[in-house]
Formats: structure tokens, sequence, C-alpha cells
């Protein structure tokens, strides 16, 4: 009876798991040690060049969020933004609308 060998399959070498699905025939690798390393990109452009050009328009730096974000409308929020500092910083989180929803 081909539905009692329905067992999920995982075998592990070299801290990849190989892993066997039997409904589906399917089979993939899972790497976890993939997310630990950089993104690859198709360009050679190191992180900390993107970072500082990104600084002069990205909206959601700190001296520029109040400025090019987007505003919730006032009916969901008459302040236009919900905010939340953390402590005597000046650190927080601002909710920003999903404008394409």
């Amino acid at each position: 009876m081909p539905w009692l060998d329905m067992e999920f399959r995982k075998v592990t070498r070299n801290g990849v798991e190989y892993r066997f699905d039997p409904l589906t025939q399917e089979q993939c690798r899972i790497n976890p040690a993939r997310a630990k390393r950089l993104k690859q990109t198709g360009s050679d452009i190191g992180l900390s060049e993107i970072t500082s050009k990104s600084r002069e328009t990205c909206p959601f730096c700190p001296v520029r969020v109040e400025e090019k974000a987007p505003w919730f409308s006032r009916e969901i929020c008459k302040e236009g933004r919900i905010k939340r500092r953390f402590g005597l910083s000046m650190s927080g989180t601002i909710c920003l609308p999903v404008l394409g929803a």
C-alpha cells in the first residue's frame, strides 16, 4: 500500500538539509548557514557606498521622514502620524500608511 510510505525524509550532510516530501515527490535543500552570509548582488558596489548614496534621498531616514513619508488621513489619525518614542532618547517608531493597499 503506497500511502503507508508517506514518511517525510530529511538527511543532513555538511550542514545542509536535504528534504523529500512524499506527498508532492518534491525535494529541496535547506542551508541554514546561507542566512549568515552577505547577500549577493549583480554589482560590485559595496554596502557602505549604497547607504551613502541613498542617504541623500531616503524618505525613511530620520531627517527626512517627517517631510517625505506619507501621512495617514485625518479620519484615521488626527495628527497624521502615529509615533512612539522610547525613554528619553529621540529614537522610536513611526507608523506609515500603506498607500498601495
